[in-house]
């Protein structure tokens, strides 16, 4: 009888809680690193999770300068699982002769800021539901968030800038 109350209470009880776990809404994870291993360690997760595309915006010249020795391995990487780039860069010697001439071989292509920024220290990377942001000047730091609505508030913006970049460099 006891065990009969008690089920009784459960299934009074069931349906509230359901409705409570509708209600908390999913935090968004951040993950930090540092260092060029931490860099190293998210190049790796993009090609571990496949994603179709990668959106890219910021400065070539820093980024390459730093994973001089990572970068080609990458791209080489991502090239043979089929991940396409979209980039959107800083014009600067890198993204002229490096980025831009080997668009099709390397799936990507490139536009430049219509508007080029003075400085621009860091580098931004978006696929899936994450968007990864790297300070390459004197610390290299880099953040991972991974929030579905963080991430499709970027895409937007991210397109936005790629309706206006030009696909060449500004004379």
């Amino acid at each position: 009888e006891i065990l009969k109350e008690r089920e009784d209470q459960i299934k009074e009880v069931l349906p509230q809680l359901k409705q409570l776990k509708q209600t908390i809404t999913k935090k968004p994870t951040v993950e930090f690193f540092e260092g060029l291993a931490g860099l190293k360690l998210i190049h790796d997760t993009i090609l571990r999770e496949k994603p179709d595309e990668i959106m890219v915006y910021g400065n070539p010249e820093q980024h390459y300068e730093i994973m001089k020795f990572y970068l080609p391995r990458f791209v080489k990487e991502r090239v043979k699982l089929g991940i396409k780039a979209r980039v959107i860069i800083k014009d600067s010697k890198v993204g002229r002769e490096w980025m831009k001439r080997k668009e099709k071989e390397e799936l990507r292509q490139t536009k430049f800021f219509s508007e080029q920024p003075k400085d621009f220290p860091s580098v931004t990377y978006m696929w899936n539901n994450k968007i990864a942001y790297f300070t390459i000047e004197k610390k290299i730091i880099a953040v991972i968030i991974k929030d579905e609505s963080i991430a499709e508030a970027q895409k937007v913006v991210f397109e936005n800038m790629w309706r206006f970049s030009s696909k060449k460099p500004r004379p």
